[in-house]
């Protein structure tokens, strides 16, 4: 009777399996993460349209706006506001509400009638009208 030798370890097939298995999960993990960053991307931009499209709304329905020390004063709802840069955020004072986040600077001007948001984000610069007066 033969006695059966008792083998220890893996063979070439098996092994070379596994690593193609490994590969392909590496694989989809690495495009994941890249579909989660551009999401992420994408997400920051619908913000910030959302929040330029809120603001010209409060200042539609505002009246007084002027321009002072880089800040954009405006009477709603007889009460005095003003936009301001705060850190890496634009707010919106009297109470503090984050309208903008994570930018490097922000500026207001006024051309012609029209006032003008200047935003600038990892040296990416936007320019947006706010409001223009009748």
């Amino acid at each position: 009777m033969k006695s059966m030798k008792q083998e220890h370890g893996f063979t070439m097939i098996e092994a070379l399996l596994s690593l193609l298995c490994a590969a392909l999960v590496c694989t989809l993990l690495t495009q994941t993460a890249k579909l989660l960053i551009k999401s992420a991307v994408s997400d920051r931009e619908a913000e910030d349209r959302l929040a330029v499209k809120q603001l010209q709304l409060i200042l539609a329905q505002s009246n007084n706006l002027y321009i002072e020390q880089n800040q954009l004063h405006f009477t709603y709802h007889r009460e005095a506001y003003y936009l301001t840069q705060y850190e890496n955020k634009l707010v919106k004072r009297k109470g503090f509400e984050v309208i903008l986040q994570n930018i490097d600077e922000v500026s207001f001007t006024k051309q012609e009638s029209c006032f003008q948001m200047t935003t600038k984000r990892l040296n990416k610069i936007k320019r947006v009208v706010l409001a223009c007066e009748e």
